[in-house]
């Protein structure tokens, strides 16, 4: 049997990710890179001269122009946070490389922090997953199917559903739609969007938060 080469991508193991950031001085110089790759530049005036600062043990930098005095995190999802930048990295690759969601509850007992926080990290991490999805077009052929999560269902569902926009109509009959090849990658996604959802999750709000639920499902 072949092997399927999406199941089986390399990924990032655990020991490489503590090889590479493991310590915080390791996050803060990731950071800093992604955040200035050319150095830094104000977020205010866009000057590129700068003076290195520490206040209260923080390090500063500050505008040579503007006088503005910038953190590493501010402007960032990480920014007025409480934790360790490690924390966070750890965080995000739970909640990226394995298969399956990792509840606010499962985070909280992986990082050694209290729920109340690994509940406020996830949903940030979410929200960004969300964000950097927003832009995504699908383009081409386009299959869609219907499928609810949580709440009520409004108005009449399934076969007798009401189409809206151009499509084109595929006709199940009496047949499953499974045993239809036009149907396989729809049927995948939502069946892997529901194991994904009631097998991680006992309980959340969905439509308060479904965007950052689907955007983390799409994003991973």
């Amino acid at each position: 049997m072949p092997i399927n080469k999406i199941r089986f991508q390399p990924g990032l193991s655990l020991p490489a990710f503590f090889g590479r950031f493991g310590t915080e001085a390791q996050c803060e110089a990731v950071l800093e890179q992604v955040r200035w790759p050319n150095g830094f530049v104000c977020p205010d005036c866009g000057e590129h001269r700068h003076s290195l600062v520490h206040r209260d043990g923080q390090k500063l930098w500050q505008c040579s122009a503007c006088r503005k005095q910038t953190s590493l995190t501010a402007g960032t999802v990480f920014e007025s946070t409480r934790l360790p930048l490690h924390l966070w990295f750890l965080g995000i690759y739970h909640l990226t490389q394995p298969k399956n969601n990792v509840s606010a509850l499962e985070l909280k007992r992986l990082l050694g922090v209290s729920y109340k926080a690994a509940w406020r990290m996830k949903h940030k991490l979410m929200q960004v997953m969300d964000e950097r999805e927003a832009d995504r077009i699908l383009g081409e052929r386009v299959q869609g199917d219907d499928a609810y999560l949580g709440g009520v269902h409004p108005g009449k569902v399934g076969r007798g559903a009401e189409l809206v926009a151009e499509h084109e109509r595929v006709v199940v009959g009496e047949r499953k739609s499974s045993d239809l090849d036009c149907f396989h990658w729809v049927n995948t996604l939502l069946g892997n969007l529901k194991s994904s959802i009631q097998g991680t999750y006992h309980g959340f709000k969905f439509d308060k938060y479904a965007a950052r639920y689907l955007g983390e499902l799409q994003y991973r």
